[in-house]
């Protein structure tokens, strides 16, 4: 977008907006490319009107997670709270990069994304060293719960939502790893699901998993987003 190999997204239906390390994962790291895209007024506008649309998603993951709450796409449309008191993704509590396998459980939501999985319990790489979520505002913390707009959470042993390390690799207030926008089009996430596309890419299956599944549970992502666009 900033380089004007794109001119337009109305051909897209879909943004994806990858992780791996941006600006090395430290300074600020997604928020680097989101001010590149904020400060080109060409990228700025194209990403602004797809956004505006109804007929499209956008995934955030990791560094990507942090831009999309730099630039205020999740979960601001159709908040209260100021753009200005959105969401950022700070510093691990730990204050070193985390790259470990966690559990991470998915709540109702509106997210479209994961309808049909709610109450899942599943197996997910992290890898990050700003990934603690800071909320500014009460009152958007309020209306994010009181909204349902956290469709992910981190696991504790008992299958708890946990702000208690190891398990929260970062230390996010009521183990939050994920968050959506109200009209459920546009998630951002912290771990990465994409990198678990096969059964064979999973550290640990249950023995319950490996007698019943035959391709990864993380799938079932895609083919929503895939039903949803047809």
């Amino acid at each position: 977008l900033v380089e004007g190999r794109v001119d337009s997204l109305e051909q897209f239906r879909g943004l994806g907006t990858s992780g791996g390390f941006a600006n090395a994962d430290v300074f600020g790291a997604g928020r680097g490319w989101a001010f590149q895209i904020m400060r080109n007024p060409k990228s700025r506008d194209m990403y602004e009107q797809f956004m505006a649309r109804d007929d499209v998603f956008s995934i955030g993951v990791c560094n990507g997670c942090q831009i999309h709450t730099t630039l205020g796409l999740v979960p601001h449309r159709d908040m209260d709270t100021p753009k200005e008191m959105q969401p950022l993704f700070v510093q691990n509590t730990s204050k070193v990069f985390e790259a470990r396998s966690l559990m991470v459980g998915v709540q109702v939501s509106p997210a479209i994304m994961f309808q049909g999985m709610a109450g899942a319990r599943l197996g997910v790489p992290g890898a990050h060293g700003e990934g603690r979520f800071h909320i500014p505002s009460t009152h958007m913390e309020q209306e994010i719960i009181d909204r349902n707009l956290v469709p992910l959470v981190y696991l504790a042993p008992d299958n708890q939502a946990t702000e208690k390390y190891p398990y929260n690799p970062n230390g996010s207030p009521y183990g939050w790893a994920g968050l959506c926008d109200p009209s459920g089009q546009h998630v951002v996430m912290m771990p990465h699901p994409e990198r678990l596309p096969n059964l064979d890419n999973w550290q640990y299956l249950t023995p319950e998993m490996e007698r019943d599944l035959s391709a990864s549970p993380w799938l079932m992502c895609t083919q929503n987003l895939y039903k949803w666009c047809t």
